[in-house]
């Protein structure tokens, strides 16, 4: 298997032009036969103007379902999430951000879905940072979530979240995070769905270089199925930064499958930092094929 990869360079008229195109490509669905696959890849490109610094990031990764997944029982981003399967993902990634650093990110996780509907996740992450003084340090981010199907459409999981640095005092915890999510996909007739995500979290924070504070986290974010190839999403977020600044976040993303195996999306954010007159803005674009 031969994969080329196209670079794309993007600004914020680009992203924009293409969330439009999408919409309009709602009219105009192509016809698609239902297939089954057990192997997802994509690859991510982000860039980011984090206070007048240019922060350029690209992302591989790639997951395997132990059941294969049939894709025709709803949204084609959605097929997943409908079949109830088990998982295993790898992921790598490397981002370069000016006047301060660079770094490497790599991950592994697993998803076990049992016959009954219960859900066991664990994730591992690994960033390991060069500054441009040459010191190097390793963020290590440790994840595990236990919850259910409570319907064939919707989940309740219950997650704990754990950040570590190897350059802190005593354990290296800089941060816990506590959460409780809610997920549900509302099918509708004429191929449309909406898909509805809710989290509530709270974090805590081990060492006071950090944070002096800790804080409560919303998030919400939906989805409009136009059909099964197509959609657009809308994200909100409030939270506290490391610096224990109030942040709200406002996104909106749109993905759209040409065929069963390929999907192009996009994505651009604002983030709203208190105090802080200059907003973080991102923009992304991603691209998945199914085997």
């Amino acid at each position: 298997m031969i994969v080329i990869v196209i670079t794309i360079y993007l600004n914020q008229g680009i992203v924009m032009n293409h969330l439009a195109l999408c919409i309009l490509l709602a009219t105009t669905s192509s016809v698609v036969t239902a297939e089954n696959y057990s192997v997802e890849t994509g690859i991510s490109f982000t860039t980011k103007d984090y206070f007048d610094q240019d922060i350029n990031a690209s992302l591989l990764d790639a997951t395997y379902y132990f059941n294969h997944i049939d894709d025709s029982k709803g949204p084609l981003a959605e097929a997943a999430f409908l079949n109830k399967s088990s998982e295993l993902s790898l992921k790598y990634g490397y981002a370069s951000q000016e006047f301060l650093e660079n770094y490497t990110t790599w991950g592994l996780g697993g998803r076990y879905i049992s016959d009954t509907g219960l859900i066991v996740a664990i994730d591992y992450t690994n960033k390991g940072i060069t500054y441009i003084t040459g010191e190097e340090h390793i963020i290590d981010s440790g994840y595990l979530e236990v919850g259910a199907y409570i319907t064939d459409v919707s989940t309740l999981t219950l997650s704990y979240s754990s950040n570590q640095n190897d350059k802190i005092d005593e354990d290296g915890i800089i941060s816990n995070t506590a959460s409780i999510r809610y997920n549900h996909l509302f099918l509708m007739e004429n191929d449309t769905s909406i898909k509805f995500n809710a989290r509530y979290g709270y974090t805590t924070y081990r060492n006071d270089k950090y944070s002096d504070d800790d804080f409560d986290i919303l998030d919400l974010s939906g989805d409009y199925y136009f059909n099964h190839q197509l959609s657009v999403g809308l994200d909100f977020m409030t939270f506290k930064t490391t610096h224990d600044e109030a942040a709200i976040k406002y996104g909106i993303k749109s993905s759209y499958f040409i065929n069963n195996k390929v999907s192009f999306s996009g994505a651009w954010s604002l983030t709203d930092i208190e105090d802080i007159s200059e907003d973080v803005t991102s923009f992304s674009i991603d691209v998945n094929a199914r085997f």
